[in-house]
């Protein structure tokens, strides 16, 4: 944990180092005069040697390096990112920047999403907030969130976006790479954005572009050194060293950098910490051989804080009144007002019974009930819940008598009822079994007022909290037990080799390697939502302390590993064809450079999900808590969701309904060991209350886990061609990719000949004896692999219509300002694609394998240069296309049409075949699972899934998926300017708006073959009834069904009241968002941004030594969602879809101010040069919440934090 005694002395070491570095210019002033600071030249990366000498003394370059030594202030001259080879940017028609080392270190930019801050089309997490929704909820990708159903994981390092399209590809040194593991500039040299599709670099890839960090390398005949320490007003700490040394002149070099950054947040406790160390070696053996190597290792902590506000529960128990529940009477009182309603009971049998109100759950959130109380509700009483204080265990109990079998033996003894153990009615143990638990609710969802009388809403999101008095979100971290562990290692090998004049070679190999655990429970399923504790008293009777508090939950806590191995290889051949060397005809050949590359990329990776839960227990916690694996049915371990955890934020004597404290470090403690607890639990037979022992421990689930492979080789040509006197600059590129998937599956597939093969039974995957997953099986059914082969080009084009006219050329050098432009104009064209067959094979429900998403992307542009390269502009307007693209709202749609199946009308049928195999759903509370009558196997198996119409576990192994087209269309602006040596500037600006069309089309036609089956599905030999539980049951028609599950019953106050209503509301409400809005400008998409950045250094006078700079940056309104229609004919008053002819804008543009100043000066006798810089982000920014989401009237419901302005310090020294 990073909150140890050893590491915040560490950070205050590091803190009042940096603090005290700050006054050594004082300090050393009283004895020397300030020597000015070389222009533009301050902690730049050590050249690196690219070329050898000729026996005349002229440099041989070689084409595969670039070098930084032309860079000025925020211009780079070349890259190698328009074509694999060294070449000047305003000769490649393709749309690219490189960000130099000294705009890094002007703007304390040291990650991705702080260069995207200044980039034209890019967005970073400071200013976007990629939204995933899910159960009502908004999860919160920046702070880390995982899919349960496969464990992909979104973190800070992928919250961007280039063009509106989605994140870009990562690259190191131009091999592909994973953006799990971020850049870091303590080693960067420079970083290329090539926006857009470029088939040179990667024929596969996404649309949005491609982000390569060129790494810092070792330089031969240099020796270097450079610490740097780091702190900021959040409390940061951040050190580094680079160290460059010769050990063999003119043959041998070596370069050692490390990094520590232990990042702070205004929410706290909260953390990313970074370690990293990199090594690089830089060998020349002869004049014509260079070897060329690096190792960097990379250790991630991450417990981030959260980035949106939680969903308010609070505020809406305050608006009832405060309702507070009394389990012992089993009356509810409200605070606010006296009012008291109850009692509440769990059977016809109880004491107290009223007919009119009925049992408790449905009398409690019934709004036709006499005790109905809103703002409150009893919660699974199934479940026993686990409370915990500031990352310490408070208590754990089972909040719900429940009865159980009293041995474990084969045949299977009966569950007991109340009746079979001799209670008769009012008997006064049903007081006992009465006892509910709850927590706070929501509101009913409002009526629709605005848009009519009469009128309601399909679907309402609770909105995040907004009142500061009950959660001050510039304090409180609640995701704090939340966490991210990273390790890895990248290596890097290159050989570089002129094998004859103009003619070079090159071989590389790169791996990456990468193991993580990454547990972020909270929001995994649902969203975080503060509730409050509303039960004065505990199961035992005593009083709760913890009545009236507010707290978090999480349930069936899953962890996920997530290793991958990723092996590169390539071979490049390079030659120059020059014909302009001759004197002859010849010459009007031009000048040609040309590339073949050979390249195999080998990926593995695993997704492993391990589950906390039962392991075992003592006799009595054995017969609650774990099944009968003497029945030998499969039952497992890891799908025992019995745990529930409730994280209280705040302590016995704080304020009611107020956060106060953040929520407090709990983790994942059965990943490392199991654990031992001990529940208090009521006795069936007396009502008495003891204690039972059980063990915890993470269990390896099959279910989300498979391995994937991904086998790529490719065949490159490129040729870029100089004609014409160097007017016209041609880039031509081939990419030739054979590419094959491989993916493990525990479901139905087809194999190589075409034969249907059945997925794995549970008596296959989990041991009939501990009911542990048999991992080698799971993960090990290899399904035959998918082969794609894909070409694809570029075409680019830059035409310098001007150059080398005499007339013009004359003009220019007499000062002809139009004649300088004319000069320096280039005209651009450029015509690229890809393609990006996703990570694993993807099909649709019938088990087709989707088309493979490819993408194109056509600019033109004007660029012009002036005054040797000191002004530097370009505008190119970019169309980019993506087709069949597996991203963004199309996924979210084709899983949730599953919920039918899955979520609806499998608990449905299961139910129906219990109860019409004697299940006795009036006097048994487990009536309906496999302890009354096992429907997991046999028969009963075959029974429940021919009520489905589908083959027996036809969702099992899927990796379903669905696709949609997506087109961004604008403008880009990117401008530097250097007026002189001491004073650079930069700007940039965009226009660009992103449309996606044909969405899902493969939810259409499954909904198409789904839909007769689910309104037809009856069982008209079932009666409505209310059971055991008090839950209101209706199973003669499935469509209009409800009580089976959660998500479709009476007593929801959410509207999912049956079948239809659930799905019309989680899924059919998210399909008219996605599909109204085919055509228009997506949600939360700014169609303008610009961005003006300077940096000026005093290099005479009083000022010498100094420097000063910033950056303003603006960004045009968006629109957060639109408000709803009645889509839906034959429910003309029901609120259901979007109108996106009506955008909801919440604000008109933001302004970004950021400031810098520093100071530099010789120090330690001469020996280094000190720097000493403070920047300001955000000047004016004091903190607010922004919102991101609406519902149909247009009110937000999801916030993003926005944090105020950040200071940050730092300190360099250059030896």
């Amino acid at each position: 944990m990073n909150n140890t005694p050893k590491n915040k002395k560490s950070r205050r070491l590091l803190l009042a180092l940096t603090c005290g570095l700050a006054v050594t210019p004082a300090v050393w002033s009283q004895t020397k005069t300030p020597e000015p600071t070389p222009p533009a030249t301050q902690s730049k990366p050590v050249p690196v040697e690219t070329g050898r000498k000729t026996d005349g003394g002229q440099i041989v370059l070689s084409p595969f390096v670039v070098t930084t030594e032309k860079d000025q202030g925020y211009f780079a001259e070349n890259t190698l990112a328009g074509s694999r080879l060294n070449s000047t940017i305003s000769d490649l028609a393709a749309a690219i920047t490189v960000v130099t080392k000294q705009q890094l270190e002007d703007t304390a930019s040291i990650d991705i999403n702080d260069v995207f801050r200044y980039e034209a089309s890019t967005e970073g997490s400071g200013s976007y907030t990629p939204t995933v929704t899910d159960r009502g909820t908004a999860k919160d990708t920046v702070a880390g969130y995982s899919l349960g159903n496969d464990g992909s994981t979104t973190t800070n390092a992928q919250s961007n976006r280039v063009r509106g399209l989605g994140a870009p590809d990562a690259g190191t040194n131009f091999y592909a790479t994973s953006s799990r593991i971020p850049f870091d500039s303590y080693n960067t040299q420079s970083i290329e954005i090539n926006r857009g599709p470029n088939s040179m670099l990667f024929g596969l890839g996404t649309p949005a572009g491609i982000v390569n960090q060129s790494t810092a390398q070792a330089a031969i005949n240099k020796n270097t050194t450079n610490i740097t320490l780091r702190t900021d007003s959040l409390g940061s700490a951040r050190g580094s060293f680079a160290i460059n040394r010769t050990l063999i002149e003119d043959k041998l070099a070596i370069y050692v950098a490390a990094l520590y950054d232990d990042r702070q947040f205004q929410r706290r406790p909260s953390y990313d910490l970074y370690r990293r160390q990199y090594g690089a070696l830089t060998f020349r053996p002869t004049k014509k051989t260079v070897i060329r190597g690096f190792a960097e290792n990379y250790l991630n902590n991450a417990n981030r804080p959260n980035f949106l506000t939680p969903r308010d529960f609070v505020t809406p128990w305050l608006q009832a009144g405060r309702p507070a529940y009394d389990l012992t009477t089993r009356m509810i009182t409200k605070l606010d007002g006296g009012q008291t309603y109850g009692p509440y009971v769990s059977s016809s049998a109880s004491p107290g019974y009223n007919p009119a109100a009925g049992t408790a759950t449905g009398s409690l959130t019934k709004t036709t009930s006499p005790d109905y109380v809103p703002g409150i509700l009893f919660e699974s009483g199934a479940r026993p819940v686990q409370r915990i204080d500031n990352g310490e265990a408070v208590d754990y109990f089972q909040r719900q008598l429940q009865f159980y079998r009293t041995v474990q033996t084969n045949p299977q003894a009966t569950v007991p009822t109340a009746g079979s153990l001799g209670w008769v009615a009012q008997d006064p143990r049903y007081t006992i079994y009465d006892r509910q638990w709850s927590g706070s609710n929501a509101l009913p969802i409002p009526a629709a007022t605005a848009f009519g009388p009469g009128y309601t809403y399909g679907s309402w999101q609770n909105p995040g909290i907004t009142n500061k008095s009950i959660y001050d979100w510039t304090k409180y971290n609640t995701l704090q037990s939340n966490f991210g562990r990273t390790k890895a290692q990248n290596y890097n090998v290159e050989l570089e080799q002129e094998i004859l004049p103009n003619l070079f070679f090159s071989a590389g190999w790169f791996r990456q390697k990468i193991d993580s655990a990454e547990n972020y429970s909270i929001s995994q399923t649902t969203g975080a939502t503060v509730q409050i504790d509303t039960n004065t008293k505990l199961q035992n009777g005593s009083a709760n302390p913890y009545f009236g508090l507010p707290y978090l939950t999480d349930s069936a806590p899953d962890t996920f590993y997530l290793p991958e191995l990723n092996d590169n290889m390539r071979a490049m051949l390079a030659y120059e064809l020059d014909f302009t060397k001759y004197n002859s005809w010849l010459k009007w050949f031009g000048r040609h450079r040309l590339l073949g590359m050979w390249s195999k990329q080998s990926i593995k990776r695993t997704t492993e999900r391990w589950r906390e839960s039962w392991d075992s227990g003592d006799a009595d916690g054995t017969l609650r808590f774990l099944p009968n694996f003497t029945l030998g049915t499969g039952p497992n371990l890891w799908n025992l969701t019995s745990l529930n955890r409730s994280y209280y934020l705040a302590s016995p004597g704080d304020p009611q309904a107020q956060v106060s404290h953040s929520l407090g470090f709990w983790g994942n403690k059965g990943w490392e060991s199991p654990y031992n607890v001990n529940i208090t639990v009521p006795d069936q037979a007396t009502g008495v209350y003891r204690t039972v022992n059980m063990t915890i421990a993470d269990h390896f689930a099959d279910a989300g886990s498979f391995r994937f492979k991904r086998d790529l080789k490719s065949y490159n040509f490129a040729a870029q061609s100089y004609l014409f006197g160097d007017r016209l600059v041609t880039t031509l590129g081939w990419r030739h990719d054979e590419l094959s998937l491989g993916r493990t599956n525990t479901g139905v597939y087809v194999d190589a000949d075409g034969k249907s093969v059945p997925a794995l039974s549970a008596t296959q995957v989990y041991d009939a004896k501990t009911g542990l997953t048999n991992y080698d099986l799971v993960m090990n059914r290899w399904t035959p692999s998918q082969e794609y082969k894909y070409d694809t080009k570029t075409y680019g084009a830059a035409l310098k219509l001007f150059q080398h006219w005499k007339a013009i050329d004359a003009a220019a050098d007499r000062g002809n300002w139009l004649a300088r432009i004319a000069k320096g104009t280039t005209l651009y064209y450029n015509r690229s694609d890809n393609w990006n067959p996703p990570d694993s094979v993807v099909t649709d429900y019938f088990r087709k394998v989707l088309p493979t998403p490819t993408g194109q992307d056509q600019e033109i542009g004007v660029g012009f240069s002036m005054l040797d390269n000191k002004l530097v502009a370009r505008i190119n307007w970019f169309d980019t296309k993506n087709h069949d693209e597996r991203t963004g709202i199309a996924g979210t749609l084709i899983s949730r049409l599953a919920y039918g199946d899955t979520t609806l009308m499998l608990p449905w049928a299961q139910a129906v075949v219990r109860i019409r195999h004697g299940a006795n759903y009036l006097t048994d509370k487990s009536w309906n699972s496999n302890s009354s009558v096992d429907v997991s196997g046999g028969t009963n198996l075959q029974e429940v899934y021919a009520l489905l119409k589908l083959p027996i576990d036809y969702y099992v192994g899927l990796s379903p998926g669905a696709t949609q087209e997506s087109r961004a269309k604008g403008t880009e602006l990117n401008l530097t300017y250097n007026p002189s040596r001491n004073w650079t500037m930069k700007l940039t600006g965009s226009k660009s708006e992103s449309v996606f069309t044909a969405v899902a089309p493969q939810y259409d036609a499954w909904l198409a073959k789904r839909m007769p089956v689910w309104t037809a599905a009856t069982a008209t030999d079932i009666a409505d009834f209310t059971d055991a539980n008090g839950t209101d049951y209706s199973l003669k028609n499935f469509w209009s069904s409800y009580g089976y599950s959660s998500a479709a019953r009476l007593s929801n106050t959410n509207g999912n009241t049956n079948a239809q209503n659930y799905f019309n509301n989680t899924v059919v409400s998210q399909v008219g968002l996605a599909k109204a809005q085919e055509g228009a400008v997506a949600t939360n998409q700014r169609k303008y941004h610009a961005s003006f950045l300077t940096n000026y250094r005093f290099t005479e006078g009083k000022l010498a030594g100094w420097s000063a700079g910033g950056s303003l940056r603006w960004e045009s309104k968006a629109a957060v969602g639109y408000l709803g229609k009645a889509a839906d004919p034959t429910a003309p008053t029901i609120i259901n879809a979007y109108d996106v002819t009506r955008p909801v804008y919440l604000d008109n543009g933001n302004y970004y101010l950021d400031l810098s100043v520093a100071y530099s000066r010789k120090v330690f006798h001469d020996k280094a040069r000190m720097k000493i810089q403070l920047n300001c982000n955000n000047v004016t920014e004091d903190g607010h919440l922004q919102p991101i989401a609406v519902n149909f009237d247009g009110s937000p419901w999801a916030y993003r934090i926005i944090d105020s302005r950040q200071f940050v310090l730092t300190t360099s020294f250059d030896f």
